[in-house]
């Protein structure tokens, strides 16, 4: 991955950013862990996109790192139409369960022909059975300049682990 100036400035800044509120989180009294106990989750979706039938299979770990600190590893594997998809990600993240998460996370997605990363801050603040999540930063298809997004996502809780998401991304990008 080779950023130009700007975004290494950018990480640099998130990173600064990132690390300013995560110590000023840890002194406020956080009593629950950031993440309790090791843990894990497998999902798989399918449909059909332009005509296409998608297969998709994802998986992530997630462990503690200290009491108010977390690390989470995912993997992503898609089969749509003719094309086979390869991602990673990892997630860096400050989190009180009682307020919210600060985080670094960054990804990478694969295809013969197109690679793509995704670098950046994610936060998400908890309101009773709402949390309201967003993950900003710059992104980039090898082909094109890496160009600032905002991905949104409300999510509401209802039953048990039960959730209803939406997504809302803002891409600003140019045609070259």
């Amino acid at each position: 991955m080779n950023l130009p100036g700007y975004g290494r400035r950018t990480a640099f800044h998130l990173l600064t950013t990132v690390s300013a509120l995560a110590g000023a989180g840890s002194l406020l009294a956080q009593t629950a862990p950031a993440v309790s106990e090791l843990n894990g989750q497998i999902g798989y979706a399918g449909g059909t996109m332009d005509s296409c039938t998608g297969n998709n299979v994802d998986a992530g770990i997630t462990v503690p790192v200290t009491h108010a600190l977390g690390f989470q590893a995912d993997t992503l594997y898609s089969h749509i139409g003719d094309g086979d998809f390869y991602g990673g990600a990892g997630h860096f993240f400050w989190r009180d369960p009682d307020v919210g998460l600060v985080g670094l996370a960054g990804g990478c997605l694969y295809r013969d022909g197109v690679d793509t990363f995704q670098l950046g801050a994610e936060g998400q603040y908890y309101f009773d059975r709402f949390t309201f999540g967003a993950f900003a930063g710059l992104g980039q298809i090898n082909y094109a300049s890496p160009v600032p997004f905002i991905d949104t996502n409300p999510t509401r809780f209802i039953v048990g682990k039960g959730s209803v998401n939406g997504i809302v991304t803002f891409l600003s990008a140019t045609k070259r």
